[in-house]
């Protein structure tokens, strides 16, 4: 194993590099040959929050992050999150259908992944039902992101339970950057309808506002077999922002989103007459909305305040299970810089939700529950000499399953000069129970028993269901070599424990709805792992018009079971062995071939999931867009250029995968 380890960071100091842009102050000009003009230095400054909750440079960020700007999601044409992110080494991506993802950082990939952090606005998207995140209930418009900050590794000392692996921070606009209509409309072969419009105004000399729609229809894919999936998505969504600045120099910031949308699936249940199971093509409503507001204040010129609440209301009728959610927040936080060395941050949450769930095929007992969360944050930051600081944390949470849980951890980095610096990190996050975890009933597989009777196979939440937990060591290092290349490295190394297992009990008989044998297992935690990798990634600009990007990731696992787990699974399948790719590469270049022409492409690498039976694939996208002049934007793209359909998913509850296909658009784009 210690070889094994030595190998990985061996291959990644041969292969160094994470590269972040940064965004601009406002929004990015439309005559393309302006775009992708920041020098390596303005790269190196670029401010990123989610690693410190402060404004820090990304030079001297003591965390393995990436930040996917504005320009980058332009460039790549990606209309969700999800293709968004597949440009960020060791965050794993794959298309389970239609509307359903799985992503994760740094393995356990699985539709219902659970340790990843996921925020919009700093405001939490994860659900308690399952501890993760329904990727199409993200309501943001695309049009209005500013950057995507993605931290790789634990982040609990600072947002807590569920920052296992990493974190995910979409941060949109100020509105004042906004101002004026935008939008598009865009047609393709996967994709018949989809447009967006934007419009900004002003309310007084320091009050701003805007607000956008967006429509979008998806077609069916399909299964292995060819047959189509019935998985198509439609979808309209809308939502304003108000940004507003006081006299006496206070900050208000009042957003709202909703979406409501239709889905397909196509599901394998369980059934207690032969043929012992029955697939079921479905489509279900979803609906969601939100509101935010945030106030900040600066006290002092070394001393900053800030408070955001936000309510969200979500109501999904899947075929599993209909579920209605409603979840209240409350964040308070005080930055203060004391003297010239030191910088203390220090905050308080509290959070409460109550679902009502009603029996699907998966049921719950209780059906309806409220929980509370009450938290605290302390991050110490000591600057030891001027190119060495240390920074000292621990967020305190107290959830209804577990109590209390502490997560502390301890950052350094050394900037022997402006362009190198060195990190290291040790934490420890915990991913606290869920709803699934605890009150879950779920009918797994039904067939004919020895007895002569039909058999359930039916998995049981556990009430004393304990916190997953891991401690995560990383090394980095950022490099600017020379006036036109940025490279970085992080190597890591995790140890888990507590993870969760299946455990066989008892049988017994249940008469309804008719006789028949519960072979019932229970949610447990008899499980370690370790994984261990590298993130590398280079970006180089040998000209103006050319910017180049690689990155690669190496992740390697290894999952043990506790000496008294029987759990029937073993150590491979969804969200454990073979669930995640080894080796991914990403390699992307954009050339503004004449100044009204731009050329970008991305070829994406992804190595088998042998755990789930899917292959390796690669992928290519590509797209040419001319700009006649400033106001329009015309774009014919392709995604998945390579394969006329691949799958990159297994399924893990009853959904069936469909493959993903090969897309042709042509977009139409506007802004006066």
């Amino acid at each position: 194993m210690k070889n094994s380890y030595a190998g990985l960071l061996l291959a990644g100091i041969v292969t160094s590099g994470v590269y972040a842009q940064p965004s601009a102050a406002k929004e990015p000009p439309q005559n393309q040959s302006d775009l992708g003009s920041m020098s390596i230095e303005d790269l190196m400054k670029i401010e990123v929050t989610t690693a410190s909750k402060s404004a820090q440079s990304l030079s001297s960020v003591a965390a393995a992050i990436y930040v996917v700007t504005a320009e980058d999601i332009e460039r790549m044409g990606a209309t969700n999150i999800p293709d968004a992110l597949r440009m960020v080494p060791g965050v794993q991506v794959a298309q389970i259908d239609a509307s359903k993802w799985s992503i994760t950082i740094r393995g356990f990939s699985s539709r219902f992944a659970n340790k990843l952090l996921v925020l919009i606005d700093g405001r939490s998207v994860y659900t308690p039902l399952f501890s993760g995140v329904y990727w199409d209930a993200l309501e943001v418009d695309m049009q209005d992101i500013e950057r995507i900050e993605v931290i790789r590794g634990p982040g609990g000392a600072l947002w807590g339970a569920n920052a296992v692996n990493g974190i995910i921070n979409i941060i949109t606009r100020n509105s004042s950057e906004t101002q004026g209509t935008k939008g598009y409309v865009q047609s393709g072969t996967s994709s018949p309808v989809d447009g967006a419009i934007r419009y900004g105004g002003q309310l007084g000399a320091d009050a701003y506002y805007r607000v956008y729609a967006r429509y979008f229809r998806i077609d069916g894919l399909e299964l292995d077999s060819g047959v189509n999936a019935e998985d198509g998505w439609q979808a309209l969504r809308a939502g304003f922002r108000a940004d507003i600045k006081s006299a006496t120099g206070d900050t208000f910031m009042v957003s709202a989103g909703g979406n409501s949308s239709h889905q397909g699936q196509v599901s394998a249940y369980p059934d207690l007459l032969p043929p012992f199971g029955s697939m079921l093509f479905q489509r279900y409503p979803v609906s969601n909305w939100n509101i935010v507001g945030r106030w900040e204040r600066q006290s002092s010129s070394n001393s900053t305040q800030s408070l955001q609440l936000n309510f969200d209301h979500s109501h999904r009728v899947i075929p599993e299970v209909d579920e209605r959610r409603d979840t209240f927040d409350v964040d308070f936080q005080s930055d203060h810089q004391i003297g010239k060395s030191h910088r203390l941050v220090w905050g308080l949450g509290y959070r409460t939700t109550r679902d009502d769930t009603r029996s699907g095929l998966l049921s719950f007992d209780p059906a309806d529950r409220t929980t509370s969360l009450y938290s605290a944050f302390v991050s110490d930051e000591w600057t030891l000499r001027d190119n060495l600081r240390l920074t000292l944390g621990s967020k305190f949470e107290h959830n209804d399953y577990t109590g209390w849980e502490v997560q502390p951890s301890a950052r350094i980095a050394w900037t022997p000069n402006p362009n190198q610096t060195v990190w290291a990190s040790a934490a420890r996050a915990v991913r606290t129970p869920s709803r699934a975890d605890v009150d879950s009933i779920l009918p797994i597989r039904a067939f004919m028993s020895e007895a002569g009777v039909p058999a359930l196979i039916t998995l049981f939440g556990n009430e004393d269901f304990k916190s997953e937990e891991v401690i995560t060591y990383e090394m980095g290092f950022r490099h600017q070599p020379s006036a036109t290349l940025f490279a970085d490295l992080t190597a890591f190394y995790s140890i888990y424990h507590n993870l969760r297992t299946f455990e066989p009990e008892t049988p017994f008989m249940l008469d309804d709805p008719i006789p028949h044998l519960v072979l019932p297992y229970r949610y447990s935690n008899k499980m370690k792992a370790e994984t261990a990798g590298i993130e590398a990634a280079v970006f180089w600009m040998p000209t103006s018009g050319l910017n180049l990007a690689l990155s690669y990731s190496l992740l390697s696992t290894k999952f043990t079971l506790d000496s008294d787990s029987q759990d029937p699974f073993a150590l491979s399948g969804s969200e454990r062995q073979g669930s995640s790719p080894r080796h991914q590469i990403s390699m992307r270049a954009s050339y503004d071939i004449a100044p009204k022409f731009q050329f970008n492409a991305a070829l994406y690498y992804v190595d088998k999931l042998w755990g789930q039976d899917i292959p390796a694939y690669a992928r290519v996208d590509a797209g040419l867009t001319w700009h006649p002049n400033k106001h329009f934007s015309l774009t014919l793209g392709a995604q998945n250029l390579l394969n006329q359909r691949h799958r990159e998913m297994g399924n893990v509850l009853y959904e069936q995968p469909t493959q993903v296909e090969r897309n042709v658009y042509l977009r139409l784009g506007w802004r006066f």
